[in-house]
């Protein structure tokens, strides 16, 4: 346990400071994030964490986004993971989130985001319900049971034709870390590769080895909206 100060104080306050000021010291993402100081220094030295100053200052500033990180960290650190892996975990959020932050902020960014998913069609390792019931169109379903009229269908396909189709899986992974919300599945393929998913905990699993993360749970809180509704549980990716 550190003995920072900092650290051994109400988590709830930084908490509410992090919501007045957009970034914070080293110190406080650890009192956010309920991680002792020297764990926050590893992980900044490991680049696991980055600040949004360049060089070699010493009070680093970092964004609201790196306290998301540091708690899918702790978490992933209880595990065992080595450094390799959790780089790798953290490089695909990080990338995707790069990406997401360049996408048009829309009400229904989640369901063009499904949209996109739908396009690529179901995967092999899906359960056979999701297979059998699978939707290319999720616009013109959701106008077909009233949720959307014919032009909110086709502005959702216009904004899912510009998400890149080979990253709408990891961009709903990185949507679910950025609002706190869906499962994030971890495990490794046959390459030793990291690969992350969504689901839900009573799917049949992918891999026998698998780490299930409530986000909801974690990063309560956190989530740093953008003026976007909370979306339902229970979507997979």
């Amino acid at each position: 346990m550190t003995h920072n100060p900092i650290y051994n104080q109400d988590r709830e306050s930084y908490i509410s400071r992090m919501e007045q000021q957009k970034l914070l010291s080293r110190a406080e993402i650890g009192a956010a994030a309920c991680v002792p100081d020297d764990v926050v220094v590893f992980w900044i030295r490991q680049d696991l964490l980055k600040s949004e100053e360049n060089g070699e200052r010493k009070h680093k500033r970092f964004s609201r986004r790196e306290v998301r990180f540091a708690v899918l960290l702790r978490e992933l650190r209880k595990y065992g993971m080595n450094v390799g892996a959790l780089r790798e975990i953290i490089s695909q959020l990080r990338s995707a989130l790069e990406i997401y932050d360049g996408l048009p902020s829309h009400r229904r960014f989640y369901d063009a985001l499904t949209h996109a998913q739908d396009q690529i069609g179901p995967q092999p390792d899906d359960p056979e319900d999701i297979k059998r019931d699978w939707s290319w169109d999720r616009a013109g379903v959701l106008q077909k049971y009233g949720h959307l009229t014919a032009s909110e269908a086709e502005e959702m396909r216009t904004l899912a034709n510009a998400i890149p189709l080979d990253r709408a899986d990891i961009l709903c992974r990185a949507y679910d870390v950025e609002h706190g919300d869906g499962w994030l599945m971890i495990w490794q393929d046959r390459n030793g590769h990291m690969v992350l998913g969504g689901g839900e905990p009573s799917w049949p699993l992918p891999a026998p080895s698998m780490l299930i993360l409530d986000l909801g749970s974690l990063l309560e809180g956190l989530a740093e909206h953008r003026e976007l509704p909370a979306r339902k549980k229970a979507v997979g990716g």
